[in-house]
């Protein structure tokens, strides 16, 4: 039996300083803990844990954390999220369902967050939200009975966004025109040839602002079909960052827009099997030596450093971690084989969905793979129910960190999901953020297949 459980979350941004933000809300459901994630730049998975809280038998819970600019934030319950874009000194009430499953459905999801309304006291934000509540109302209502939208939905949709760039207001319509859901529904639109198509694309473009919410909007409109382009014409002929600097002058004039599309193509190609990673490294450079704008060079600084890690090459530290069961173990014990070392935590739910495929990519190896899930937490108790419960026992390590501010300040570890990969002699060989995968079958794949 499914049950159903409706989420009211009320963001506070505290005046004093513009920093304080305070996150409360209620469930009618107690127990359950909920996770409030933030990303380090908005071109990178790299995520952080922001706040976390169990709510209480009253279905009340609370967050606090530190903001001075727009921020993108995940509620994660379980392993389902929604993301937000929050702006400094807003007050954001959000309305989210949650369905939790018996068993997992065939996407393997334990349960199914939605967001089903949300407010601000920000008027142009509460613009935004209202025209995203109408935009779902409208495609609710040209919903056919197996699902599938209507002939109707692209004329009505239409109609109302091109009813709203009609605004007098200038400010609202920069912020519709840089609002993801302008940027989801103008992509339906472009997909299915609109007549409008050109006039609201023409929108985006004059009004663009190199926000988060204006970022993620290029990516949606552009990026995704680019990729396509490349990989069904371009991969065995042409180097992925050539195609970049060909590409992007051909999608618009407008160079601000090239700029934020061209970083997000370049930040794309990091710690992907299928691109040069000097070239990668060498095209980043080159865009922060190059960029007009200010606050995309400053993201693609961030990024950049997010990628520096002096200790890739060299031999790994022997750390010595404490196990569950009160032994120790050090990293010198692993050599011979190669380690991949996960540094995860219970509360971290993209941890926990990549751990849970490490057990059949070891499998499919044809070389030892040892994996040691190296976490700070010590309640020893809730890691051994974590083990059990996912039937780790046999085939991962799990180790908790006695000196975790030397370890984090060893391996640069600002984030979780974290991951190394040391080789046989000890040298580790690289790392990765949010999925191993790529990284452990870039180099370990062929001796599988050997």
């Amino acid at each position: 039996m499914k049950f159903l459980s409706v989420l009211v979350l009320s963001f506070f941004f505290i005046s004093a300083n513009g920093k304080t933000t305070i996150v409360r809300g209620s469930i009618n459901l107690k127990g359950l803990e909920i996770q409030l994630m933030g990303f380090e730049n908005p071109y990178s998975d790299n995520i952080y844990l922001l706040d976390s809280d169990i709510v209480t038998n009253d279905g009340k819970f609370e967050f606090s954390f530190e903001s001075e600019i727009e921020a993108k934030i995940l509620i994660l319950i379980n392993d389902q999220s929604q993301e937000l874009f929050i702006s400094p000194g807003s007050i954001l009430d959000i309305s989210l369902e949650y369905k939790k499953f018996d068993k997992p459905d065939d996407l393997g999801r334990s349960g199914q967050l939605n967001l089903i309304g949300i407010t601000s006291d920000n008027n142009l934000e509460a613009q935004v939200y209202s025209i995203r509540n109408e935009l779902e109302l409208i495609k609710n209502r040209n919903r056919n009975r197996n699902g599938r939208l209507s002939k109707k939905y692209g004329g009505e949709l239409s109609d109302y966004l091109v009813k709203q760039l009609q605004n007098e207001n200038q400010d609202h319509i920069v912020s519709l025109s840089n609002s993801i859901d302008f940027a989801n529904a103008l992509s339906y639109l472009k997909r299915n040839k609109s007549s409008s198509s050109e006039l609201l694309i023409n929108a985006f473009i004059q009004n663009f602002q190199p926000c988060l919410t204006g970022i993620k909007s290029v990516s949606i409109l552009y990026t995704i079909n680019l990729q396509l382009d490349f990989f069904r014409n371009k991969i065995n002929k042409i180097d992925y960052f050539d195609f970049i600097n060909q590409s992007v002058p051909n999608v618009t004039s407008n160079e601000i827009i090239q700029e934020a599309l061209k970083l997000d193509l370049i930040t794309t190609g990091f710690e992907r099997k299928w691109t040069d990673q000097k070239k990668a490294d060498k095209a980043l450079s080159e865009f922060i030596e190059s960029a007009n704008s200010e606050i995309l060079k400053r993201y693609a600084i961030e990024f950049k450093n997010l990628q520096i890690n002096s200790i890739i090459g060299e031999e790994v530290k022997n750390f010595t971690f404490s196990t569950t069961d009160s032994s120790k173990i050090d990293l010198n014990s692993f050599r011979g084989s190669y380690l991949l070392i996960d540094f995860w935590a219970t509360w971290c739910g993209p941890c926990i969905k990549s751990m849970k495929k490490l057990p059949s990519l070891k499998s499919q190896l044809n070389t030892e793979l040892k994996i040691l899930c190296v976490t700070e937490e010590n309640d020893v108790d809730k890691i051994k129910r974590f083990i059990s419960k996912h039937n780790f026992n046999d085939v991962l390590d799990f180790a908790i960190s006695d000196q975790d501010d030397e370890i984090s300040s060893y391996f640069n570890k600002r984030a979780i999901p974290l991951y190394f990969l040391i080789d046989p002699n000890g040298v580790i060989i690289d790392k990765a953020v949010t999925d191993p995968e790529p990284m452990i079958l870039k180099h370990l794949d062929h001796q599988a297949n050997d």
